[in-house]
Order: structure tokens, then sequence, then C-alpha cells
């Protein structure tokens, strides 16, 4: 009796684990190809570390740099020098755009984040612009030689089993 309490036990457990696995085998498939699907390629899988979660300046989303954003709330009012990606100019602290860290982009960058689950079935991928914003007096670092502060934008897609993409949030700073 015992034996056969054992061994049933043992089928009970078996099941458990093979249930588990295919769940999460379901799981990463989905997210894998809903990044695929979304254009993220195998880079998306293949980032390092320091991609995934890349240095975070003052006031800025995930991917914007180590230098603080123009609409941080810690800065004087006069140094916000951007509404979203556009860069101010003709004030004693705004200067216009810096492309002196991006000169072949313009002084703008992109960053698209991994999809990461956000319900059922579903996983987001969140993409932000942002762009360097020359200063003057404002107390910003100057990386590649004129101070600058960062504007972005940011805006977050859905993706979900059987349904296509859909724009869940955006924001602009």
């Amino acid at each position: 009796m015992s034996q056969r309490f054992d061994r049933g036990a043992l089928e009970v457990v078996g099941a458990m684990n093979r249930r588990r696995f295919l769940r999460g085998t379901a799981n990463s498939l989905f997210s894998g190809v809903a990044v695929l699907a979304a254009g993220g390629g195998l880079s998306a899988f293949m980032a390092s570390p320091a991609e995934a979660a890349p240095a975070t300046g003052q006031g800025c989303p995930v991917g914007c740099g180590e230098s603080p954003c123009c609409s941080y709330s810690g800065r004087s009012t006069a140094c916000h020098c951007a509404t979203g990606t556009t860069c101010k100019s003709g004030t004693a602290n705004c200067k216009g755009m810096d492309s002196s860290c991006y000169t072949q982009s313009g002084g703008c960058w992109t960053y698209r984040s991994a999809c990461a689950t956000c319900g059922v079935n579903c996983c987001c991928i969140t993409t932000t612009t942002c762009c360097d914003c020359k200063t003057s007096g404002c107390g910003d670092p100057a990386p590649c030689g004129t101070s600058h502060c960062i504007g972005w934008t940011s805006s977050r897609q859905m993706f979900c089993a059987g349904k296509p993409p859909k724009m869940v949030a955006f924001a602009a700073a």
C-alpha cells in the first residue's frame, strides 16, 4: 500500500512540474512572438544588461542617459529648455538643439524597452525619444563640450494575443 501511495505521489508531482513547464514555455513563446511582431528582432532578446537598464538622469525616463531632463522639477524654471523633444532657444539659458554628442542624428536618439508583461496574454514596449538641448548657466554637464539638458517624449504600445497592437500611454516633458 505504501509503495502504491509513493508511486501515485510521484506521478502527481511529475504532472505538476510538466504543467508549470508547459505554462512557462507558452508564456515565453508568446512574449517572443510579440517582440518579433513589434519589430524588436533578435536584438531585443540579446540585449546586454547595460542595454536593458541604462543610466538615468534626474527627472528622465529610462534610455535618456545621465544628463538631467530639462523639465525636472528640481531645476530653475529658466532652465526648463524643452517641451517634449523641441528645444527652446533665444533665452539667456536655453540655446536650442545640441548635436555635439549625437551629430548624425541631430542631437536625438530613441530607446526601445524589451517587451514586458502588462496584462493577461499581453506585453508592452515603451519607446522613448530623447534630445539634447544646449543650456547656459544651468549647471548642466558638458560631456561633449557643450552643457545640455534632455527633452523627451515616450509612448507605450500593448501587444495582446490575437489583437492588433494599441497605444496605451503617451508622455512628454
